[in-house]
């Protein structure tokens, strides 16, 4: 169901006051028109989006996905009675003030990821600057929050005036069903057949012939590298004004050993890095004692901790608490190879894995945020069964949409799921296994609810305590000394150690040195794989492990992943090929080397330039500014806009994994004196690749089928219907 919410401007006030209100219908699972939606069991998740301000009128859209037949009628009167209500009723002010702080806190963070700040500043400036206002508006918050804050104390239905006029009583409104239809791909197949057939009996063969030239001469100008004079008038960086030295991160690490009982201990780590005043605090909870049956589980024993209430508070109160006190809580979890001294590859049953809880807030905050934490980690509920039956088909609709639309990722996740063991659990707990192990999750909801409650409880229980705790906090030095007791108090807080969970051969898991998920059975997951799912275009993912355990994998490999990315791969699988995106990751820590394809028309032409990679690099030909083009490049990469939060994160990684700034350091030498001689031994290698790489693809089952046909010197895929 969607609106045009507006014929005129919309005033700054009205636009804030419309991104409050989308926050407080939509802004959280415990919104009021999403939390009824979902309650409703009338769809699988939501669709629509919600507020969509970008252009001059702007839209408000919301409806289900995975709707009954039966049902697909009963939608629309579900929404329009939800904000009749809200309408007649208003908001909770609990609920209000949970949507301002939320949206005044993302106002004056103003976190914009890996982005520059000065260039999210010009393009926030493009919603006013387009339609001939003052750009400064698209920017500036203060005087129309306090206008609207100043509305609200003066008890003016400011939310309940917006619904009635741009909502119920805005006849501009269409309502849109799409029904999927099994026979309409193979209709339309048969109609385009046709229209071409036509339209080639009508053309003599003059105009045949011209049609071949005009293909070959477009692909010849496709192939042709840029003429050096064109190339010149680009603006360059010269590796002179790059950095020799790597930019570290600033740690403080504080290790506080093992008390009677535990095996490990207490770390903090502390970066000292300018915020604005906000801490932003991760708190890890070592997963080794987790067995390889509960890796599944945790992309729903993660969303439980935030999205089930506690003992004290049902999930609309705590999530009212967390957008009050804070600027938000997350979970995440850290599973990968650790990284090895001299950049060597770890060995492919090495891995470390924590369980984090993350979450921000002024430092003034600090003692409610922690609160919350310990509160969701320790009391959070684990007995809601219908949410629980609720939260697993959201998973499943999300997967049923994000397979088809992003499966280069998924791809390439199962491709490497046969090389390491944190790459197995990697897909077992987020990937096309992950799929999977979601359906079966929500059948045994269904089905068997005390037995999956208990496996929660379970995981809970092994994973919160203070042994092997590692708690990350980030902000500047008066944040980071107001934050440093509730970070001790809530450590002190928790059970010093789980209890002895028995494991195979009655081992007592608590004093395991080593994770248990080591002994995933990754050798066996399935290789050349074609995964069939409702889609016109392919993926195609091809790799394999390029460098062995042990061996080093040397700085200069980044810069000629990189020369493939941007040059080979996108002129061969995008320009040429008629593919949206060619890519190719390396992993360092564990030596898995892959290529991608997204949105890909083709599949086996798309394996032959993958193979071809090899031979361009071994008689590659480079001039040295474009070496250099090159090294800059990878050096981007490396160097890219971090925000306070990021690079807290990003150096707790890196602790975690094992690495040093000597490590780094002699990655940026190595990677900053790359030759063409590198270049060509990288290619040698991916050889010796090809002879041993494995295919994954992910497309229509009528593509990966004809594909089989032919496979040539590929190997051919054994095709199973995903969805």
């Amino acid at each position: 169901i969607n609106w045009l919410i507006n014929e005129e401007p919309m005033t700054m006030r009205d636009q804030l006051a419309w991104g409050v209100l989308d926050h407080l219908l939509l802004g959280t699972s415990a919104s009021k028109l999403a939390k009824e939606l979902t309650e409703s069991n009338l769809g699988d998740d939501l669709i629509g989006g919600g507020l969509s301000d970008e252009l001059l009128q702007a839209t408000y859209g919301i409806g289900l996905k995975g709707v009954a037949p039966e049902d697909v009628d009963k939608v629309e009167p579900l929404v329009l009675e939800v904000l009749a209500s809200a309408a007649k009723s208003g908001f909770d002010q609990d609920a209000i003030t949970a949507s301002i702080n939320t949206i005044e806190f993302s106002l004056r963070e103003f976190n914009t990821g890996g982005y520059p700040r000065g260039l999210m500043f010009m393009l926030g400036s493009l919603s006013q600057w387009l339609y001939d206002r003052d750009p400064l508006d698209g920017v500036r918050f203060e005087s129309a929050l306090a206008e609207l804050k100043a509305a609200l104390e003066r008890k003016e239905p400011v939310f309940q005036d917006l619904i009635n006029k741009a909502l119920l009583a805005n006849g501009h409104r269409v309502t849109v069903k799409m029904v999927p239809d099994l026979k309409l791909e193979k209709e339309q197949e048969m109609e385009e057949l046709d229209v071409l057939a036509k339209i080639k009996a009508a053309m003599t063969p003059a105009d045949l012939a011209n049609i071949v030239t005009s293909t070959n001469t477009l692909k010849a100008r496709q192939a042709a590298a840029d003429a050096p004079e064109d190339v010149a008038k680009l603006p360059r960086l010269d590796l002179a004004d790059l950095d020799r030295e790597q930019r570290e991160i600033p740690i403080e690490i504080e290790h506080r050993a093992a008390l009677a009982g535990q095996s490990k201990g207490t770390t903090f780590l502390m970066h000292e890095l300018p915020s604005s005043g906000i801490l932003y605090a991760d708190v890890c909870f070592d997963a080794s004692s987790l067995t390889l049956d509960e890796a599944p589980l945790l992309p729903l024993f993660t969303a439980c901790l935030t999205e089930m209430g506690t003992a004290t508070k049902d999930r609309v109160t705590l999530s009212q608490e967390i957008g009050t006190h804070t600027g938000g809580l997350r979970t995440a979890t850290l599973l990968a190879q650790p990284s090895i001294a001299g950049g060597l590859v770890a060995p492919s049953d090495a891995l470390f894995s924590y369980v984090c809880v993350r979450g921000k807030a002024v430092a003034g905050k600090a003692d409610r945020l922690f609160g919350l934490m310990r509160e969701v980690v320790s009391e959070g509920n684990l007995d809601e069964k219908q949410r629980v039956i609720e939260m697993l088909k959201e998973t499943v609709a999300g997967y049923r949409a994000s397979i088809p639309a992003a499966g280069h990722t998924y791809a390439d996740s199962r491709l490497r799921s046969k090389y390491s063991a944190a790459s197995w659990l990697a897909d077992a707990s987020g990937g096309i296994s992950g799929f999977e192990h979601a359906k079966a999750l929500l059948l045994q909801a269904e089905t068997d609810w005390p037995t999956l409650s208990l496996r929660l409880k379970t995981m809970r229980a092994k994973l919160v305590a203070s042994d092997g705790i590692v708690i990350n906090l980030t902000g500047d030095a008066v944040v980071l000394e107001t934050a440093r007791p509730h970070a001790e108090a809530f450590t002190a807080a928790l059970p010093s150690s789980s209890p002895e969970w028995a494991g195979p051969g009655g081992v007592r898991l608590h004093s395991v040195s080593k994770s248990l998920w080591a002994a995933a059975p990754y050798t066996t997951a399935p290789t050349n794989e074609g995964l069939a799912v409702p889609t016109q275009v392919n993926y195609v993912a091809k790799g394999g492990q390029l460098y062995k355990p042990g061996e080093k994998v040397a700085g200069s490999a980044a810069v000629i992943s990189k020369y493939l990315r941007t040059g080979y791969l996108w002129d061969t699988v995008r320009v040429m090929g008629g593919a949206y995106g060619g890519f190719c990751r390396l992993s360092a820590s564990s030596g898995v080397f892959t290529y991608l394809s997204y949105r890909d028309p083709n599949l086996k032409g798309t394996l032959d330039n993958y193979d071809n990679a090899a031979s361009h690099l071994s008689t590659l030909e480079l001039s040295d500014g474009d070496l250099s083009q090159s090294i800059i490049g990878a050096v981007g990469e490396i160097d890219r806009p971090m925000q306070a939060d990021q690079k807290g994160f990003a150096s707790l990684s890196q602790y975690l994994a094992g690495e040093t700034a000597a490590d780094r350091q002699a990655r940026r030498d190595e990677l900053l004196s790359t030759t063409l001689a590198d270049f060509r031994a990288f290619g040698d290698r991916l050889h010796l690749l090809n002879k041993e790489s494995t295919v994954t693809v992910i497309g229509s089952k009528g593509s990966i089928d004809k594909a089989n046909e032919d496979m040539g010197a590929h190997p051919r895929l054994n095709v199973r219907e995903l969805m």
